[in-house]
């Protein structure tokens, strides 16, 4: 019994810990949309080295960090059906153009919201596991 609390205590603080970085995440992307710029990129490529992560390529015209060149990134997400040639919303940081993101619920929301939900899970598990 004491092994099963101790393991509990050990779940509930992954998971605790999990939620708090998906919180942290989820602020930083509202803090990222309030400055962020907004054009239209292009899906050039696929990433399938570890999936099929879209690459996009935009141009940052009249930004004066980017000197008005592409930008090409690397989704952080394989959500969504992006084939070569796709237009898409691109959401990127005037300051640091390379830090773009694809403008839908997906790619800004998804990783926050896994983070939360198996936070929230290891943290219910730990906490039947202590209740017991």
């Amino acid at each position: 019994m004491h092994d099963m609390a101790a393991g509990g205590w050990l779940l509930g603080f992954i998971g605790a810990v999990t939620m708090l970085v998906g919180v942290a995440l989820g602020v930083w992307r509202v803090w990222f949309l309030g400055r962020a710029a907004t054009t239209t990129g292009e899906v050039v490529a696929i990433d399938d080295s570890s999936g099929e992560f879209p690459i996009v390529r935009f141009d940052a015209q009249g930004n004066v960090v980017a000197g008005g060149r592409s930008i090409s990134f690397r989704a952080n997400t394989n959500l969504g059906d992006y084939p070569v040639g796709r237009q898409v919303t691109v959401r990127y940081d005037p300051q640091t153009p390379e830090r773009a993101v694809i403008d839908s619920f997906a790619h800004l929301w998804a990783p926050s919201l896994i983070l939360l939900a198996v936070g929230g899970l290891f943290a219910a598990f730990g906490y039947a596991l202590t209740a017991r």
